[in-house]
């Protein structure tokens, strides 16, 4: 996994792109901040911004920051880097709607992680249709992805997704 994720955000630098996880709330979110966190601090891989655009991930986090002692050790020495645990100087959280329409308009490199995960509804869909089109992007599946939904699409590697009743040309990589 640190490999993997290693060449997708290498390559989100090199090409200026977006990478775009779309993420459950409750737990994955956390897990890829928490990688994102280790591959920066630990594996030395050069930081890039990192963006969690869900407004229950952002409080269910608060409640992973309140139970350090639920860690393994290793994690907790990660983590204990951080003055702020999931929250180090890489790492935002979006808190209004303003916060994260505007992360369409930025430059990369950078990481979005946003809900939900099979991406049917929330915020992802707005950040997919603003990258799915271009090369320099990736979307990041880390979670299962039922049938039918835009997330099983995008993992099977369709050519053209449907997102908000519009089709868009799928060039952005998907790992």
């Amino acid at each position: 996994l640190m490999k993997q994720l290693h060449a997708i955000v290498s390559r989100a630098t090199r090409l200026q792109g977006k990478v775009v996880i779309p993420a459950f709330s409750l737990g994955r979110t956390q897990r890829m901040v928490f990688c994102l966190q280790e591959l920066f601090s630990v594996h030395k891989v050069r930081p890039i911004p990192v963006y969690v655009d869900s407004p229950l991930a952002n409080r269910l986090t608060e409640i992973h920051r309140e139970h350090p002692q639920a860690y393994t050790p290793y994690a907790r020495e990660i983590m204990n880097r951080d003055p702020q645990y999931f929250g180090s100087k890489y790492v935002e959280f979006c808190q209004t709607f303003e916060d994260s329409r505007r992360l369409n308009y930025q430059n990369g490199p950078m990481v979005i992680i946003s809900s939900s995960g099979m991406c049917d509804a929330g915020r992802i869909r707005h950040h997919l249709r603003h990258v799915v089109s271009g090369p320099e992007n990736a979307v990041v599946i880390v979670s299962y992805q039922a049938e039918g939904t835009l997330g099983r699409q995008l993992s099977e590697g369709l050519e053209q997704v449907k997102i908000f009743d519009q089709t868009y040309d799928l060039n952005a990589a998907v790992y």
